[in-house]
């Protein structure tokens, strides 16, 4: 594991110094990652409950859902349960980020505030995403409704999504987006010198989610495939995203999970090979 999530895993440790009452306290980076693991595991919680109750079909199966409702309204319902999968998804591998930030704002700015700040400009940018994948995705489902030829070879546009997220694993943009994911001293931190703290650790925070949104998008992009409410499926690509972006052979596995996505579409391709 890179040195970043080792220092992350001290988060559950108690901070060296002690307040003037003598009582220990968390560091200021403590308590952010601890907010972090609280909000991870409360979109996880979500996530459990809505596959359990069968409640994504309301939150996650947006395709089931925009007939009967107007497009702004499933816009809202997708975006919502994009929120959840995002937290739960990507927040585990930016936990070394949000600590490294709010550490580098030292007492400029609160831990409390300084994480809430970092999360909204990662959110800010993985929002714009999720409208970019909704649109997509009725698209998509509008050229199947619409063209012969797509709904009579249903398994067109499922080969060449995968397909594209496979390519995407191996070119260079992916492993320039994934390196700075994985190495979040690499941020602008020098910045937070300003006067404008909070505003800087907000575009940190945005900066960030950029370079996961560039790293993660394809696989993002399957998971939406496979069904925002497959929680075995968000696990699964879950364990990949975050060992990417902190496991010490993280590139190398972005690799091949791009040449195994590539073998998945072939499969795809060929009726039969692979269940509907």
């Amino acid at each position: 594991m890179s040195d970043a999530w080792r220092h992350a895993g001290g988060m559950m440790g108690l901070g060296a110094g002690r307040a003037r009452t003598g009582v220990a306290v968390l560091p200021d980076r403590d308590r952010a990652l601890a907010a972090a693991v609280i909000l991870i595991g409360a979109a996880w919680g979500l996530l459990v409950i809505g596959q359990l109750t069968r409640a994504a079909a309301l939150g996650h199966d947006h395709d089931a859902v925009l007939p009967g409702l107007p497009p702004w309204v499933a816009l809202a319902s997708f975006l919502v349960s994009w929120q959840v999968m995002v937290a739960a998804t990507m927040l585990p591998a930016s936990l070394p980020s949000i600590g490294a930030a709010v550490a580098a704002t030292g007492r400029r700015v609160r831990a409390s505030r300084g994480t809430l700040l970092f999360l909204a400009g990662f959110a800010a940018v993985w929002t714009a995403g999720g409208v970019v994948a909704f649109v997509a995705s009725q698209l998509a489902a509008g050229a199947v409704a619409t063209n012969p030829w797509l709904a009579a070879h249903p398994w067109v546009v499922p080969a060449t999504l995968v397909g594209v997220a496979g390519s995407y694993q191996l070119t260079t943009l992916k492993r320039h987006s994934l390196a700075v994911c994985r190495h979040p001293e690499r941020l602008p931190a020098s910045a937070l010198a300003a006067a404008a703290a909070g505003t800087a650790i907000l575009r940190l925070g945005a900066r960030h989610g950029l370079a996961c949104l560039g790293s993660a998008w394809a696989l993002m992009a399957v998971m939406v495939l496979a069904g925002l409410g497959d929680l075995w499926w968000m696990v699964a690509l879950t364990l990949v995203m975050a060992y990417e972006a902190a496991g010490r052979y993280g590139q190398r596995l972005a690799a091949i999970v791009g040449l195994l996505l590539l073998w998945m579409a072939a499969l795809i391709a060929l009726p039969g090979w692979l269940p509907g």
